[in-house]
């Protein structure tokens, strides 16, 4: 039978003998050609592939293919485990007897450029065969190679030069020509002024005061607390202080005081009497003045003291240095001098005497004798 659709969409069917011929649709009543040829090449495909493969359906076809496909990927993924197990062998024979582990544990000592001896030593690449020289290649570029970085030992950074003796009093002598004097003063001043500071607690700032003759405020306290005590007639190494109201109050030692809701302090005198008592607030600004005096410019002047030691020291070696230079300098000269004035002068070349010139003196060996010494001439006449 030969199943095809109308054109109204319902399935038909007709019996091989009827192609070519019209056949009612049983849905819509239309005569419909009944069609050929394709029907009946894909019958005779499927039987021609059903006797190659042994007879069975579409089924066993289909899992006959799909056998057909996993037999060729085994047989790929087969021929590519050979192939990574003769590299591996091969490698293994130029790397020395060991596993996969041995293997790259070699590989790593290579790359960090020393072979190890359990390793054993690493041929030139061809050495193991044919096979075994792309592998070998291929795994670890570096073994064999003379010239690669891996092979070559780091070469040491060098050591920086110790500078001694008159390299190191000539290094930078013209800073050390210019600076040791004025370490030297500013050395001094921290010097002096830490010890007025730390020895006599005298502020730096305090010292123009000091030199104009004024005093200082501790000594401007004082002078004004004598002042209101003698004016009180209280002893002046002789009183109490005492605290009331916020504010301080000076009363005769050992003396009875008593305090008003007003904030004053009254004592009673040897009469029997009531006395204000002095007002001590220049006494207390004087004692935190010397208690600043005995914290801070202790700590300050200790400072200024240990950095103009520094100062000093420091210009005493830069003054050693220049003064090394200078020596060496003045014996070069003074050698370079005397070996000019102790060489003699280079000798003038002696001429030898021509053939024409006499080594006699001047004049001759006849040079003595007079004109009337010498033979007359001939006197005879011309024939």
């Amino acid at each position: 039978m030969i199943e095809f659709r109308c054109a109204c969409g319902a399935l038909c069917r007709a019996d091989e003998s009827e192609v070519g011929r019209l056949v009612r649709c049983e849905a819509c009543g239309l005569d419909v050609p009944v069609p050929a040829a394709e029907t009946e090449a894909s019958a005779t495909a499927a039987d021609d592939l059903r006797e190659q493969l042994g007879g069975g359906g579409a089924a066993d076809i289909a899992a006959h293919l799909h056998d057909g496909e996993d037999e060729a990927t085994r047989t790929e993924a087969a021929a590519a485990a050979e192939k990574r197990r003769k590299d591996a062998e091969a490698l293994r024979q130029q790397l020395g007897s060991g596993g996969a582990a041995d293997i790259a544990k070699a590989l790593r000592s290579e790359d960090a450029g020393e072979v190890g001896p359990e390793a054993g030593a690493a041929p030139a690449v061809g050495e193991g065969g044919p096979e075994a020289g792309p592998a070998l290649a291929e795994a670890a570029p570096g073994v064999g190679e003379a010239g690669s970085p891996s092979a070559a030992p780091a070469a040491p950074s060098p050591k920086k030069k110790v500078l001694r003796g008159r390299e190191r009093a000539e290094h930078h002598i013209t800073f050390k020509r210019v600076i040791w004097v004025p370490a030297l003063l500013v050395g001094l001043v921290c010097l002096a002024v830490g010890v007025c500071a730390g020895g006599f607690r005298i502020h730096p700032l305090e010292i123009p005061d000091l030199l104009a003759g004024k005093p200082d405020l501790y000594a401007m306290h004082m002078a004004r607390f004598r002042e209101k005590l003698e004016q009180a007639h209280i002893p002046v190494d002789g009183f109490d202080i005492v605290e009331h109201g916020g504010e301080a109050w000076a009363v005769p030692e050992g003396t009875e005081h008593r305090k008003t809701n007003a904030g004053r302090v009254y004592y009673t005198n040897a009469a029997g009497f009531d006395e204000p008592a002095v007002n001590a607030e220049d006494y207390t600004k004087s004692q935190a003045i010397e208690q600043r005096s005995q914290s801070g410019l202790l700590w300050f002047g200790a400072g200024l003291v240990a950095v103009g030691l520094v100062l000093v020291v420091l210009s005493a070696i830069l003054y050693r240095d220049v003064r090394l230079v200078r020596s060496a300098r003045a014996e070069a000269e003074a050698e370079k001098a005397a070996g000019a004035v102790e060489s003699p002068p280079a000798p003038r070349p002696v001429s030898e005497p021509g053939e024409g010139e006499s080594d006699k003196p001047a004049g001759g060996e006849d040079a003595g004798t007079t004109e009337s010494e010498a033979e007359p001439p001939d006197a005879s006449p011309r024939a």
